[in-house]
């Protein structure tokens, strides 16, 4: 029963809060497919959660059964089959503790998401992605096999390769077949990458088996500063240009406007955010962190002086561009893993509707217009809001934050100019927050229609009793 030390997970990063009648904490694959066996049989609704890092509220329970994964954290386990390294982890294994099992080996999960805290299970669930996104792609991808454990507590076991989405269908472990036109692949598409995103609605992932990839030996992080949003898309777009000669080399390339900049400069509630960097440049106005990784230091420094010619072509200053290397790439890091924090952390944040957070993906050749179109909204809407993200990849979080109910209305109306500059630009609301409880309220556009219609009708398909997803 939910006892009051057990009140706290009644809530997420959303700061929304709901209620439930009974919450457990399975240990294993076979507890966790027999706590929604019992659900299925008492047609109880069921929330899954894992850290409840998230934004949009998905975590949150609107009655029914909690399943907290939090317990499947065994320590990891490094393999090695045909040369490649894989790690077996629990759902509930934090991504801190598969960067340092990686580590301790001179590997690295590729994906490389940025919010230590998290879960492997919830960052699949959500379809989350990390600074090694614009490299690698979909944190999915690195999946190669995991256990699956369906809306009626059977537990599949799916290796990657196994189920594919053929001209039509896709076989499933059950023996039944999944459109092609119902789930949104591609022809050839993996069961596994269907499967991440789908928050719950469909299933749960108990354990999975990741592909691990050998550390860079080298590498450099660049704080770029700018004095306005314009002088970063001069920069910005001059170096999407050369990323086209250097595909493997750019790691990451992130975002930050002013008050992204501002809120980090305050700090978050773990300490300094710029993790005992100086001071930012007084006159920074917007920043983009690029990072390099290769296997030579002297290409590495190369690149860099190139890059550093780039930003003088666009008008900027190499005086006001911070650079570190190996160890100290991680220090640069933690500029956009604390700003989360730092959002957090604002008065007034804590109250759920008066905060609005939103992803929102376009063509990744459009980044340029899209950015432009998002700084000049928010500056003629004169509301207090962060702009941060992929640039390259054309993924950028909003964080507004209304001062009273009266600029409340001010701030969906700015995040429905958003989504219609990302519809404009072949793109939409992205789920990366997870579809969640939050963006509900204000989210009524066609692009959401379309995705929960689709999801409705998935979840007929596997979960005909509606007990996931609560």
């Amino acid at each position: 029963p939910i006892f009051p030390k057990y009140e706290g997970y009644l809530s997420d990063e959303s700061h929304l809060s709901g209620h439930a009648e009974a919450i457990v904490f399975p240990e294993s694959a076979a507890e966790l497919a027999q706590a929604i066996r019992q659900a299925a049989v008492s047609r109880t609704r069921v929330t899954v959660q894992g850290a409840r890092t998230g934004l949009a509220g998905g975590a949150v329970p609107q009655g029914g059964l909690i399943v907290n994964l939090t317990r499947m954290n065994e320590a990891p386990e490094l393999a090695w089959s045909g040369g490649r390294a894989l790690l077996s982890a629990q759902s509930g294994v934090t991504l801190e503790q598969i960067e340092a099992e990686a580590a301790s080996c001179g590997l690295f999960f590729p994906p490389d998401p940025t919010e230590g805290a998290a879960t492997i299970g919830g960052a699949y669930a959500t379809g989350a992605s990390g600074l090694g996104g614009l490299r690698f792609g979909q944190m999915s991808r690195f999946v190669d096999g995991l256990s699956w454990v369906t809306p009626s507590g059977e537990t599949w076991s799916i290796r990657r390769g196994e189920y594919r989405f053929g001209e039509t269908d896709c076989p499933l472990p059950d023996g039944r077949r999944l459109e092609r036109r119902l789930a949104g692949m591609g022809e050839g598409d993996d069961l596994i990458d269907f499967l991440s995103g789908s928050e719950g609605r469909l299933g749960v992932a108990a354990d999975f088996r990741l592909l691990l990839l050998p550390e860079y030996p080298q590498s450099w992080g660049v704080v770029f500063f700018f004095e306005g949003d314009g002088a970063a898309l001069a920069f910005a777009r001059r170096l999407y240009d050369w990323r086209m000669t250097q595909p493997e080399s750019l790691f990451a390339c992130e975002y930050f406007n002013g008050r992204a900049l501002e809120l980090m400069a305050a700090g978050g509630e773990s300490g300094d955010p710029r993790a005992a960097l100086p001071a930012f440049p007084k006159s920074a106005r917007a920043a983009l962190y690029a990072e390099l990784r290769d296997e030579d230091s002297a290409a590495l420094e190369s690149m860099l002086m190139a890059l550093l010619e780039l930003l003088a072509g666009a008008g900027g200053s190499g005086e006001d561009t911070w650079a570190q290397n190996g160890t100290g790439v991680k220090k640069l890091r933690k500029m956009r893993h604390r700003l989360a924090e730092a959002i957090h952390s604002q008065p007034g944040a804590r109250e759920g509707g008066m905060r609005l957070n939103a992803c929102f993906s376009a063509a990744p050749e459009r980044f340029a217009e899209c950015l432009d179109a998002y700084c000049r909204s928010l500056a003629q809407s004169g509301l207090d809001g962060a702009i941060y993200g992929h640039l390259f990849e054309n993924r950028l979080h909003v964080s507004l934050l209304a001062r009273g109910e009266s600029e409340r209305e001010g701030c969906v109306k700015l995040l429905h100019d958003f989504v219609r500059t990302a519809e404009e630009s072949g793109g939409a609301r992205a789920p990366e927050y997870g579809e969640g409880k939050l963006p509900r309220p204000w989210d009524d556009t066609a692009s959401r229609a379309r995705r929960e219609a689709r999801m409705r009708a998935l979840a007929a398909f596997f979960d005909p009793a509606g007990i996931l997803g609560g």
